[in-house]
């Protein structure tokens, strides 16, 4: 798999035994060549948790209660949903998220939870919780990639680092400025 920008550098040259993929699957996030595709990890996702949501529908079979089955969503489902948010989050197009949340308001109109879950409050919440991890650790490992801090505070904010100027909604949907950006006030 060859990640590219706006290069004009050929790739180099395979080996006939060696094939190139088109997409990669490191620790259960599937990356394709272009970075904004995420056809492959959302189906994926969305299959497996189907998969386990018929566990949840012969748990309700057996009589589990509704408080039950709430725990088990939570635990199956919502879990497979917040792992590797934080990468996959910037797949802001509405057919990715609308996805999720139109399977978790199927998983409540079935019965398997009570709670209606939207797909942006969790990103919302997973991104305050990096966010406060970053700006108090400051040997975290990811503190090189924050822009720098202003001089003179002329007013409190949210952080006092200075915005990096945005030209495209893909690099404003990455999660170092998606944190930046949502939380300054």
């Amino acid at each position: 798999m060859v990640v590219k920008g706006r290069t004009k550098v050929p790739l180099a040259v395979t080996k006939e035994r060696i094939g190139r993929k088109s997409e990669l699957k490191l620790l259960g996030v599937t990356f394709n060549e272009d970075p904004c595709n995420w056809d492959t990890h959302f189906e994926q996702m969305l299959e497996k948790a189907s998969s386990r949501l018929y566990i949840l529908r012969i748990c309700k079979y057996y009589g589990y209660s509704l408080q039950e089955l709430a725990i088990l969503f939570e635990s199956l489902i919502v879990s497979l949903f917040k792992y590797a948010i934080e990468v996959w989050a910037c797949a802001y197009y509405n057919k990715y998220l609308f996805q999720i949340d139109r399977f978790c308001k199927r998983a409540v109109r079935y019965g398997y939870t009570n709670k209606v879950m939207h797909i942006t409050e969790l990103i919302r919440i997973r991104d305050r919780q990096f966010w406060e991890k970053l700006s108090i650790d400051k040997n975290h490992p990811l503190n090189d990639l924050l822009p720098p801090q202003r001089k003179r505070v002329l007013r409190k904010r949210g952080h006092n680092y200075i915005l990096p100027s945005v030209k495209t909604e893909r690099f404003k949907r990455c999660i170092i400025n998606r944190c930046l950006f949502n939380f300054i006030t």
